[in-house]
């Protein structure tokens, strides 16, 4: 719904891109629309890319020179409350490697979610220490 992004925007300087990966067509047109009045027009930002699509083919596009200094995955309320079934896969390890390769050699993985997660942290740490 934009929230993260206005945040993101208020934090990054210039020069700075914030790509965005929205599967939700309508989210991308709300933010458009009707949430600028309460957000402002954060996709006119010049530093925010907009790849409609899921998170996957987003990475899966990006090209194997483009590296992230930070990743901020803001997509389901918890590990097991899925806004689609295939998001069972951001939880996986294969996944962690996806996203540590997609990385910059001091980039930063970060998940939001709606409640403590210790068995993801878990897993983000095994993952951490295994490179």
């Amino acid at each position: 719904m934009g929230f993260t992004l206005k945040r993101a925007l208020e934090l990054v300087g210039s020069p700075a891109t914030i790509e965005i990966a929205e599967l939700v067509p309508e989210i991308i047109e709300w933010n458009r629309t009707f949430l600028v009045e309460h957000k402002g027009p954060l996709l006119d930002d010049s530093r925010t890319e907009i790849y409609q699509g899921d998170l996957f083919g987003c990475l899966a596009n990006r090209g194997s020179e483009t590296h992230y200094d930070a990743i901020l995955i803001d997509i389901d309320a918890a590990p097991d409350m899925h806004v689609t079934k295939s998001n069972e896969r951001l939880y996986t390890p294969q996944f962690f490697q996806t996203l540590g390769e997609a990385l910059t050699e001091d980039g930063r993985l970060a998940f939001w979610l709606a409640e403590a997660t210790p068995s993801l942290e878990m897993s983000l740490e095994r993952h951490e220490t295994k490179h």
